[in-house]
């Protein structure tokens, strides 16, 4: 654990292998991507959802991390010194953190887009 607050563990250009629970770990954020991915396909084809673009952003989310933790893990199993460092882990959760950071001030506005919505309603109750 002490590890981790070195620098020289993170910018390591020869790391070694992964832990064994590493790939475990890999293996559950994989899954997890893909069942996100799953199930945002299936609520985001709702017609008229308040939340389509909170569904939309998460479901990008998903699949461009899925893509990035497969990636990761095969640089990683290959060891390929500059693509396997650790620094990449580490930009890589940060960039998740600051992706959903953009989503949740997107979530913040559906009040906002409530209404909008359910003005758009009320005019098109009265088109033919």
């Amino acid at each position: 654990m002490s590890n981790l607050l070195n620098l020289s563990y993170w910018f390591n250009m020869r790391p070694g292998d992964l832990h064994p629970n590493g790939y475990v770990f890999f293996g559950i954020f994989i899954l997890a991507f893909i069942v996100l991915i799953v199930l945002f396909q299936i609520v985001r084809k709702r017609p008229n959802n308040v939340y389509f673009k909170i569904w939309r952003g998460l479901n990008s989310f998903a699949i461009t991390n899925l893509i990035i933790a497969l990636f990761l893990m095969f640089f990683e199993s290959e060891t390929l010194y500059l693509l396997g460092a650790r620094f990449w882990l580490l930009l890589w959760l940060v960039s998740m953190a600051v992706w959903l950071y953009f989503i949740l001030i997107h979530l913040k506005k559906i009040p906002e887009i409530k209404e909008q919505f359910k003005k758009e309603q009320e005019y098109k109750k009265y088109i033919p």
